[in-house]
């Protein structure tokens, strides 16, 4: 979690600016949202970096975030009664890491149970991913985000507030994007168009590919 202190650059909390973690930034919520009684909608939303939350780059200069996760209208357990079982829908940081813990979980799954062989599961030997291969994995399966960037036409006016989108390409403020799977996990014909290779506790010679 890099903490909630957007929009400000090189705002990232500990223990988010740590070197050797994956620290995770937030989304807005993943589906398109149109409400049909006013007509007002808002697409490609999940894209969009949240304005809330803090961006990089650290202090001595690392990126920070690495990746994102969606952070908007994520229902939670509440524990505000011992009596109950409560929820909530929150959002922040504190929603979107979960929801990044969750997809390394499924990455670890992946390689332990030999789905990487031919898309099915036992189809390789199990093996145990490193962490530094875990998160090598979640890093390339991050899809492109944008900002946003709100202004009004005539400011001395109050005329109405305009929203621009802008898509852009890793760098150090939101790290490399919004974390997909289907980007990286290959799973046979349910992945067209790549196939995964990869190397686990192998050393790499320099000028090797």
């Amino acid at each position: 979690s890099v903490g909630n202190e957007g929009p400000g650059l090189g705002r990232i909390q500990v223990p988010g600016s740590a070197k050797n973690t994956l620290s995770s930034g937030a989304t807005y919520m993943t589906a398109d949202f149109f409400d049909a009684n006013s007509g007002y909608g808002i697409y490609g939303y999940a894209r969009r970096y949240a304005h809330w939350a803090s961006r990089g780059p650290t202090h001595d200069g690392r990126w920070k975030p690495e990746v994102s996760c969606m952070g908007e209208w994520i229902t939670s357990a509440s524990s505000a009664s011992s009596a109950s079982c409560g929820a909530h829908i929150l959002q922040g940081v504190s929603m979107s890491t979960p929801l990044c813990a969750g997809a390394a979980a499924i990455v670890r799954q992946y390689f332990e149970q030999g789905w990487y062989g031919t898309g099915v599961q036992g189809s390789a030997a199990g093996i145990n991913p490193t962490a530094a291969l875990v998160k090598a994995m979640m890093i390339n399966s991050a899809t492109t985000q944008s900002l946003d960037y709100w202004y009004q036409e005539d400011p001395e006016a109050s005329s109405q507030w305009i929203l621009e989108e802008h898509p852009v390409p890793m760098n150090q403020h939101t790290g490399f994007g919004r974390v997909d799977l289907t980007q990286v996990l290959w799973l046979g014909a349910l992945t067209p168009g790549f196939k995964l290779t990869f190397l686990n506790k192998e050393r790499v010679q320099p000028g090797v590919y």
